[in-house]
Order: structure tokens, then C-alpha cells, then sequence
């Protein structure tokens, strides 16, 4: 079969207008999941194309050229729940034009299938695990066999969903192929902390064992790669696509410290020269680790800090005390790490006073970069369920199936309004990016003008960002 799997844009909108890392000046991440399921469908034997939209700036029109070139049997999209009417306008534009069938996966497939295939344009669904479900899938609709045999995937039959029964999750991540990097042009990706080209995203692990009340990660089993599998994957990207820098999206990587210690290793034994950035908890790294990170060219972590208020963190199921994150960032800097702080107002409790607070601590601590968001709740999550007890309803679920029931989410446990949280978030921005020493030492620290080019984008984007 030949398959063209679509990467459209999206533009964060009611729940989203204060996630300014997600604003197009902050990067241009690769289509991961769609590269996944590129890699996949190929070893399957199927022809596989991607076009990505974002990152060509690609029209309509061009997008829709393109498939009637390739001439594909199917047409993949991947879908996010908050982005779903978004990606979804384009399904049924693209549909109109070429009238190819639509198969959609996602993590949002696993929690609201029935809702997704309520729309006519969607045809098929994968849900689950796409290396435990595409091949079956694809070769049941090449053979013109019975799709009911196929586990985790949705499809229509005379009117009605169907809905087969869940596939296995993989175990064993190391027999997963890695990404289909050569259907991506490599050299259009970057972020704010790019220093390099080319640039791409990786994962060295699914799920997390943490219980943020805030990320659903923690509903999928925690699974981890090999040292020896994840290396891999960047030498071939280093030696094949000229991989220079790596985004790590781990919820923590630095969960299994022995497992990090022999990537480092590997990275080292390899003589591969790159950058990599991760994201961690406070609470799993010490000093040697880093020390050991920075050696193999780990230049940024992410760290979780979220709130400077003990009452905060432990509504979020977080334990982090001032002082332990000092100590870390501290640690970091001294090991020649950059360090990013994310952190969130609106939880549980929020106060003016402890918002206050932890702009405060976001200032006092020697950050390279925060983010800063409202908290919203995502669907199965424990903040979300909290918001269902209240008697609020299925919000996402509605959402889902229709898009004027639109609307931004209300915050839990909280006086304030979201209104009031929007400007909070605002001043903790323009507090610790527009301070003179701040912008001195930003520039001090920019060592090529790629960085120089996408810290001024982001600057203007915090300053015009719709708040």
C-alpha cells in the first residue's frame, strides 16, 4: 500500500493562550508519532510518504498537490485532544479534494475513540501501541480481510462504530523501529536552545511511575529503552541526517540514574559529538550524574520546579523544598549545564501571595529559561477528574465531538479567576526576561547566531502574546 501521513499546524487557542513555549518563535519540532508510524508501515513492506505541513509552511493547496502525486491508498493524521477540531478541518478539507480514506491515531484515541469516530471524514483509528496494531491493520485492508480480527483499532460498518478489542502494549521497546527520519527534511527543525543544525526529538522512554495530578503520563506503564538501543538511534541520526542536537522528551530521564550513566558512556565511547536536552525531576539527579551528563554533551535540563509554595506542591503531588532546587540548579551550572524552569500557577490553592512567591523564586534562581503556565486540566488526569467531581461534565468528551462547545477551563480549588492567572503568567514572563541582567547575561551566553536569532523571536512573542 502506499500511505501519506500529514502533519498540520496548530494554533493554541482558549486553554492554551498562556503556553508560549508552544508559539511558532520557540521551534519547529518533527512529526515524531507520524515518523514512528512511517517506520512502521515500511517495514511492513508499504511505501510511505510524509508531508509536513508546519515546518514546509505548506498551503492547502500544496498539501493537497502533493498527495495526488504520491497517489496514496490512505492518509494518516495523528491527533492531540486539544488540538482535534484544528487537525480535524484540515481531514475534511483534504478529504474533499482527493475523497482518500482517513486513519487517525494518538494518545487522544485512547481516551475519546468513539467521540473521534463520530466525525464522518475519520474512517479508521488506531488505538494503542501503532507497532502492535498498524501492520495487522494495513494488511487486513490490502488482503480485504475482516477488520474485526484486527485488535486496537475503531472503524465503521453499516452505520456503527466498531470498536475491537485493545492490543497488547509493547514490553520491549528496543524492538520498536526507530523513527523514519528520511522521510523528514531534518535541516528545517529547531528550538529556542538550538545552538546546531539539524535538530530532531527522541524518546528513551513511555509512560512515567510519578502521579503528577496534572500530566496523564502516569496512566501508561513506564517502559524504558536500552542504553545500548537509544544510543543507536543518535549515532545513526549524528552519522546518517547530520543530527547535531537532541531533544529529549522524557517526562524525567533521569528516573534510572545507572541506565543514563551508560548512555553517557556510550555517547563518550562512540566519539559522537552532540548536544542533548532533557527534562527531570529535582529530586533524580545529584552531582556526579550531572557532572557525567555534561561530559557526554547534555547542554540543557528542563526541570519541573512549578511552584515555590510547599502547600502548592503537595495539591500537584510534588515535594520539591527551595533549597534542594537551588542546590540543583546550582549543581547544573557548575557541570557548564543550562537550566530551564517550568512552572505553573493556578493549581489547588493558588493565592496572589503564593503566586508571588514563586515569581519571586523564579527570579532569585540562576535560570537560563522558564515556562511558565496557567494549569489546565487535561483529560485523565487527576486534576481533570477533581473538575468532573465538581459536577463540571465531560468537557473534553464534548469538545471532542462538537467544537462550539469550545471554552476555556475553569481552575480548581482556587479564588482566582482564569483572567486573574493569564496576568500572573504574563508578569512572571516579562519579570524574569526583561530584568538588565538578565538580557545581559543572555547575551553573554549565545555562542552562534542561530540561538541569538531564536531567543530574539521568542522575546517578541512573550511580548505579543495574546494574553
Amino acid at each position: 500500500m502506499k500511505i501519506a501521513l500529514i502533519f498540520t499546524p496548530l494554533r493554541l487557542k482558549n486553554n492554551w493562550s498562556t503556553l508560549i513555549a508552544q508559539d511558532e518563535h520557540i521551534g519547529i519540532m518533527p512529526p515524531l508519532s507520524l515518523a514512528y508510524a512511517a517506520a512502521i508501515a515500511e517495514k511492513s513492506g508499504h511505501k510511505v510518504i510524509i508531508i509536513d505541513a508546519v515546518a514546509e509552511r505548506l498551503s492547502l493547496k500544496s498539501v493537497t498537490q502533493r498527495i495526488k502525486e504520491f497517489s496514496p491508498d490512505i492518509l494518516g493524521f495523528t491527533l492531540t485532544t486539544y488540538g482535534f477540531h484544528q487537525a480535524l478541518s484540515w481531514i475534511r478539507s483534504i478529504k474533499e479534494r482527493v475523497n482518500i480514506p482517513v486513519m487517525v491515531g494518538g494518545w487522544h484515541l485512547s481516551i475519546y475513540p468513539r467521540q473521534t469516530m463520530h466525525h464522518a471524514a475519520i474512517d479508521y483509528a488506531v488505538i494503542g501501541d501503532a507497532e502492535n496494531i498498524l501492520p495487522d491493520f494495513l494488511a487486513a485492508l490490502e488482503s480485504g480481510g475482516s477488520l474485526h480480527a484486527v485488535k486496537g483499532i475503531a472503524f465503521k460498518e453499516s452505520g456503527q462504530v466498531i470498536i475491537t478489542p485493545a492490543a497488547a502494549s509493547t514490553t520491549d521497546l528496543d524492538t520498536v523501529p526507530f523513527p523514519a527520519r528520511h522521510l523528514l527534511k531534518n535541516d528545517l527543525y529547531y528550538n529556542i536552545l538550538s545552538r546546531v543544525k539539524n535538530f530532531t526529538v527522541m524518546l528513551s522512554a513511555r509512560g512515567c511511575p510519578y502521579q503528577c495530578i496534572f500530566c496523564d503520563l502516569n496512566t501508561r506503564k513506564f517502559r524504558m529503552r536500552s542504553a545500548k538501543n537509544f544510543v543507536d538511534e543518535i549515532e545513526i541520526g549524528y552519522k546518517e541526517f547530520g543530527i547535531r542536537e537532541f531533544d529529549i522528551y522524557d517526562s524525567s530521564f533521569t528516573i534510572d540514574n545507572q541506565r543514563v550513566l551508560k548512555i553517557c558512556e556510550e555517547i563518550i565511547r562512540r566519539r559522537l559529538n552532540v548536544f542533548w536536552t532533557v527534562r527531570s525531576r529535582i529530586d533524580t539527579v545529584d552531582k556526579d550524574l550531572l557532572r557525567s551528563m555534561a561530559e557526554a554533551g547534555c547542554n540543557t535540563i528542563m526541570y519541573g520546579i512549578e511552584s515555590a509554595h510547599p502547600g502548592i506542591l503537595r495539591s500537584l503531588n510534588k515535594y520539591n523544598d527551595a533549597d534542594t532546587v537551588k542546590q540543583v540548579i546550582s549543581w547544573s551550572k557548575e557541570s557548564g549545564i543550562k537550566t530551564l524552569g517550568f512552572f505553573m500557577l493556578g493549581a489547588p490553592g493558588e493565592t496572589p501571595e503564593t503566586a508571588d512567591e514563586t515569581i519571586k523564586l523564579m527570579t532569585a534562581l540562576d535560570l537560563d529559561y522558564v515556562q511558565v503556565t496557567k494549569l489546565t486540566p487535561f483529560p485523565n488526569t487527576k486534576i481533570y477528574s477533581m473538575l468532573l467531581e465538581k459536577g463540571f461534565g465531560d468537557y473534553w468528551s464534548e469538545f471532542t465531538m462538537d467544537a462550539s462547545k469550545e471554552k476555556e477551563l475553569p481552575l480548581i480549588n482556587t479564588a482566582l479567576s482564569c483572567a486573574e492567572v493569564r496576568k500572573l503568567v504574563r508578569r512572571a514572563y516579562l519579570s524574569f526576561y526583561f530584568r538588565p541582567s538578565y538580557v545581559i547575561k543572555a547575551l553573554k551566553r549565545t555562542r552562534s547566531l542561530l540561538e541569538l536569532r531564536n531567543s530574539l523571536k521568542a522575546a517578541i512573542g512573550l511580548l505579543f502574546t495574546n494574553q
